[in-house]
């Protein structure tokens, strides 16, 4: 049995903080965009099991540039989906 380190509990909320201070820099739809293409990036490297070891690390790299520039070809990114606000009653 593997002990934890603070590195093990602070590592996790450093990233967090992190990643939505860089998704903050981008406006919608492109922020949608990409969340969707990392979202779906990283349930094919949970779903593929660890079995090509640093290449999964290295592969969402790569092709998340590629298939956002697909996006971008196909006119995908230029639609964004309505967001519904609620309305206030008096």
């Amino acid at each position: 049995m593997s002990t934890l380190s603070s590195l093990d509990h602070v590592g996790p909320p450093i990233g967090a903080v992190v990643f939505v201070g860089i998704m903050s820099l981008l406006r919608e739809p492109t922020r949608q965009v990409l969340n969707a293409l990392l979202v779906a990036g990283a349930g094919a490297v949970y779903i593929s099991g660890g079995g090509f070891g640093v290449w999964e690390l290295l592969l969402p790299v790569i092709v998340t540039p590629l298939a956002y520039k697909g996006l971008q070809w196909t006119g995908l990114r230029t639609r964004p989906v309505p967001v519904r606000t609620a309305s206030r009653r008096p």
